[in-house]
């Protein structure tokens, strides 16, 4: 094999890994970049505006629930179980090795989100909550447990979703045409949607270290 075709290899595998990416992950940047693109309302404004809203604020119970691994009072939960797996063998008899989710539970009942210009009620059916700050974790026969909490009167949140009027007055709820519902914490917010500038440097520094050190490999392997 010649030096030409050895450059070859990890060109492709790079190209391969970055189109994986993208691909998997477009739907969840489109989603995230909508959701930056959202101004914070002021909740007593929310009854004025149609489409999706995001505002800001703490978390004020109505009811609570028991969260599953904690055995904690919180206004909702998402809990997962996941397993280090092996996953088919190659020809090579060598083997690849992911996480796997075994079980997960998400619950939360409804609650009011509040900030300095008032309240507002959000319905929780079908949620998505996106949260790390209150995180419970442990791990037991090789598999993980992680759970996070929404708790009230202590931190904040971000909650998009849109506006609907009833009888009982305004609420936030799941919004019809981008099908999205979720409550982020601080901390996850500004990991998973508002990225900062350093990170997406890194992640392309580090695509660029990987990519040389594949070429120097496979150049050092055949020569």
């Amino acid at each position: 094999m010649d030096e030409t075709h050895l450059i070859l290899i990890p060109i492709f595998v790079f190209i391969l890994l970055f189109i994986i990416t993208i691909v998997f992950k477009k739907k969840n940047s489109n989603k995230r970049k909508i959701i930056k693109k959202l101004p914070i309302s002021d909740i007593k404004d929310a009854k004025k505006i149609s489409g999706l809203i995001k505002v800001k604020g703490t978390l004020i119970k109505i009811k609570t629930i028991q969260s599953y691994l904690a055995k904690k009072q919180c206004i909702g939960y998402d809990y997962k179980a996941m397993k280090w797996v092996t996953t088919d063998r190659f020809d090579n008899d060598h083997s690849s090795k992911r996480w796997k989710t075994i079980e997960s539970i998400e619950e939360c009942y409804d609650f009011y989100i509040q900030d300095q210009t008032g309240k507002i009620k959000v319905e929780a059916e079908d949620i998505s909550i996106v949260c790390s700050n209150n995180e419970k974790k442990t791990k037991k026969d090789k598999t993980s447990y992680f759970e996070n909490l929404l708790l009230p009167n202590k931190d904040e949140y971000y909650v998009i979703g849109s506006v609907n009027k009833d009888d009982d007055g305004y609420t936030i709820v799941k919004d019809i045409i981008e099908k999205e519902l979720s409550i982020f914490d601080m901390k996850s917010y500004d990991l998973l949607v508002d990225i900062p500038q350093s990170y997406r440097i890194g992640c392309g520094i580090l695509l660029i270290g990987v990519f040389l050190s594949f070429l120097y490999l496979f150049l050092h392997f055949f020569n």
